[in-house]
């Protein structure tokens, strides 16, 4: 496993958490349920360094549409909803 990378462990606490649904639901992209998980503090720019990065905390479960989505081209306004959050 990749440093930063999330567990089995946490990636089960993230979908107890939202329940198996998609935390970001972004209009006319989700796809409800989960299939990937995000890091909210990005693992590059030293992210992965810290051992908070890898934690549930520091996720959320979502779909690809929305992972895509908050990654590309609305990170601005994911950055603005807390969807990602600086180092």
């Amino acid at each position: 496993m990749k440093a930063g990378e999330f567990t089995a462990e946490s990636k089960e606490l993230m979908a107890y958490r939202c329940g198996g649904e998609c935390e970001v639901c972004w209009p006319n992209v989700c796809m409800q349920t989960v299939e990937t998980y995000h890091h909210r503090r990005p693992r590059g720019r030293g992210g992965s360094r810290q051992e908070s990065t890898s934690q549930p905390s520091n996720g959320l479960g979502i779909c690809r549409g929305c992972h895509s989505f908050i990654e590309t081209r609305e990170r601005g306004k994911a950055i603005e909803l807390g969807f990602i959050v600086s180092q």
